[in-house]
């Protein structure tokens, strides 16, 4: 499937054609209802679909009522009392209480922000409470830049395939694929520290307050290894896998996809048989929450960390490239050229960002999203960029 964003009261969606079959999964599809907001709304700064509607405490225009903005009338719109513009409106852009963070906001939508540009391939992509870290596979570096933007700084180079990386413990982790190498250093900058080097094939990586994760894919050896994060010996979690590409981490247990087995797999911290969460996938990227493990499969598609039926949030398409979780939503790149977020309870796709320079890896904190573009096609032009844009 093709993301294709139309026109809908100004907003983007993902037209999704009907199709007839079936892939023989065993699946429940959320069903797809189109956002509602009681407040004033011509957007929600992100290019959603909204219907304006009327409440005790606020209109888009007059009615004979006793709201305190009558007179109000498109594009302008009454937010506790006051009649606002939406369509410009930094701390009110497109809805009530939508926040642009000190980004302008231009006809209903929070403007994008481009926090680091000029880049060579810069690919996965982490947050912390300061800045955004990423590797650049080509570039053979890992570097950061201030969250509010700045300059950039090198926090390692001389990296060969830099790959998958993870921030926690005031420390950067990163596994370079090349050289199969796992480092670290710490946010502040300083000297990478290697600990694990066994031939090539490190990918992916995640973090806890303990240990270090990694999916280890060389010469037939598919691992999924731990490690101390103050460096030791590494132990194998699982290992005579298929093709182990993907990992998520919570308190209680390790997740990650198999694209060979076509499983979406879950193991305890503390030792134990891998379970089967979800068969019959084609899963890619991945990420948990409290409740729900979600991963990219052409869907958006979930299933409970307890196990139970796998659910399809949404129809993305086999662009989809990345995903991230909140509260509310799940934020996904289609590598195409396009952001997007859809609510964790199933709905249109709603497009945040559109004509991106091949956007790549996502993640989120409490304000923004930010993703990696990671430039031209098959060129070594330094053409990406580090982006962000307000929730």
């Amino acid at each position: 499937m093709v993301l294709t964003a139309v026109a809908s009261c100004g907003a983007r969606v993902i037209q999704e054609p009907t199709e007839d079959g079936s892939d023989g999964a065993v699946t429940t599809t959320v069903a797809s209802t189109t956002d509602t907001t009681s407040s004033s709304s011509l957007g929600n700064g992100a290019g959603s679909v909204m219907t304006a509607s009327a409440s005790t405490s606020s209109t888009l225009s007059g009615g004979g009522g006793s709201s305190p903005c009558e007179a109000c009338a498109n594009p302008m719109g009454c937010c506790d009392g006051e009649c606002l513009d939406l369509m410009s409106d930094a701390e009110n852009c497109g809805s009530c209480g939508h926040d642009c963070h000190a980004a302008p906001c231009e006809g209903g939508n929070c403007a994008l922000v481009t926090l680091a540009d000029e880049l060579l391939k810069p690919t996965f992509i982490a947050v912390d409470g300061t800045h955004v870290y990423w590797t650049a596979y080509t570039a053979n570096s890992i570097s950061k830049v201030p969250l509010d933007g700045g300059p950039i700084t090198v926090l390692a180079d001389g990296q060969v395939g830099p790959q998958g990386i993870a921030v926690g413990n005031g420390e950067v982790f990163w596994t370079t694929s090349v050289a199969s190498a796992v480092l670290k250093v710490p946010i502040g900058g300083g000297t990478p520290i290697e600990l694990y080097s066994e031939g090539p094939g490190a990918y992916d990586i995640v973090v806890n307050t303990e240990h270090i994760y990694f999916t280890f894919l060389h010469f037939g050896t598919h691992s999924v290894l731990r490690m101390p994060v103050l460096g030791g010996a590494t132990a194998d979690v699982t290992s005579n896998l298929g093709t182990p590409k993907r990992l998520a981490v919570d308190a209680a247990s390790l997740y990650w996809t198999d694209s060979d087995s076509h499983t979406v797999m879950k193991m305890p911290l503390g030792g134990g048989p891998a379970v089967e969460l979800a068969s019959g996938q084609f899963p890619g990227a991945i990420a948990v929450d409290g409740t729900h493990i979600y991963w990219l499969d052409g869907t958006v598609s979930r299933v409970p960390i307890n196990g139970g039926e796998t659910t399809i949030v949404a129809d993305v398409g086999s662009l989809a490239k990345d995903l991230a979780l909140d509260d509310t939503h799940v934020y996904f790149t289609a590598s195409g050229d396009s952001v997007w977020k859809v609510s964790k309870d199933g709905g249109e796709p709603i497009s945040l960002a559109e004509e991106q320079n091949t956007p790549s890896q996502i993640t989120v904190d409490a304000t923004h999203v930010y993703w990696s573009n990671a430039g031209t096609v098959g060129d070594d032009v330094a053409d990406g960029a580090i982006m962000k844009v307000a929730k």
